[in-house]
């Protein structure tokens, strides 16, 4: 039997997770294409990111999400489904914060009518602007208990990032399933930042990981273990947030939005399973028990061995 940690920045112990996750959004989807925005935070917050993740990145969740809610009213006067997911590292562990949105092509104005747009979301460059002035007026309402050395650099940072152009990447939907987008943002969260197959070897002083293709890069052990540590989240911190059409408040909408987009019966979303073996899915689907101290799932992981003689048992 494997036992679980239940850890979710474990790298071994999340892979039924990560495919319940991603069925269970896959149901909560709307039955339309969806559009791919990545919101990317500068590098000049990276030292205040460090001493205060848990309130730069739910500014960073928050601020992507009322840009593009912003823009929907502006534009659409349409409220769209949004789910936001927080990724934090890149293919070398650095820390590159970043929030991953998967937007409705189109939202649900009030008159009850859906205002569709399949094919185009809304200019990149009215989202960098918005973005950049949204998440630096909600930074500034931050009450963070800062030095006056700290106050003094936080302001260097913000004049300085004030006057760049922020990194926001749109996807158009071009008429792809959104189950595979849901597939792909569930190794986000139920992953951590590297996982075993990239580890390639590993020495009393380094590490060696893979990071892209067959590119690889070699650090020492004490700076593997500070990059894989800055990826873990504070306690209980939600990385997967709902926004729009998918918050709870708006649930009932999100049904009327279903109902519309179906001609006035329930739709459903087919779940996103993930493709494994059928051998593997047999298996999971039979036996599957409780533990009875922790009531968490146990799974077989192998099979016992057969003795000629089960009554007397093994020699």
């Amino acid at each position: 039997m494997h036992r679980s940690c239940r850890d979710r920045h474990c790298p071994v112990c999340q892979g039924r997770k990560r495919v319940d996750w991603a069925n269970g959004v896959s149901q909560r989807l709307l039955p339309v294409e969806h559009h791919q925005v990545v919101f990317t935070l500068p590098s000049e917050f990276a030292a205040l990111l460090r001493g205060y993740p848990r309130q730069v990145y739910d500014v960073l969740l928050k601020a992507s999400a009322a840009t593009v809610l912003a823009l929907a009213e502006t534009r659409w006067k349409a409220t769209p489904a949004i789910l936001s997911v927080l990724h934090t590292w890149s293919r070398t562990l650095t820390l590159h914060p970043h929030a991953h949105l998967v937007v409705s092509a189109g939202g649900l104005r009030e008159d009850g009518t859906w205002r569709s747009s399949p094919r185009y979301l809304f200019n990149v460059k009215a989202m960098r602007r918005l973005f950049r002035g949204k998440f630096l007026a909600m930074l500034a309402e931050l009450d963070l208990p800062l030095s006056p050395a700290q106050k003094a650099a936080l302001r260097r940072a913000r004049s300085k990032a004030a006057q760049k152009r922020w990194v926001v990447y749109v996807e158009a939907a071009d008429g792809r399933s959104p189950h595979g987008l849901v597939r792909y943002l569930a190794r986000y969260v139920n992953q951590m930042a590297i996982s075993d197959h990239r580890m390639v070897s590993m020495s009393a002083d380094t590490v060696t990981i893979r990071t892209r293709g067959s590119e690889t890069i070699t650090m020492s052990g004490t700076e593997f273990v500070r990059r894989f540590a800055q990826h873990v989240l504070p306690k209980r911190f939600k990385r997967v947030r709902s926004y729009g059409l998918l918050a709870t408040r708006l649930r009932p909408r999100l049904e009327q939005a279903r109902r519309v987009l179906s001609d006035g019966e329930a739709a459903t979303v087919e779940p996103a399973e993930e493709e494994l073996p059928e051998p593997v899915k047999e298996l999971l689907a039979v036996l599957r028990f409780e533990c009875p101290c922790c009531h968490g799932r146990l799974f077989v992981t192998g099979v016992p061995p057969q003795y000629p003689n089960t009554a007397r048992g093994p020699p």
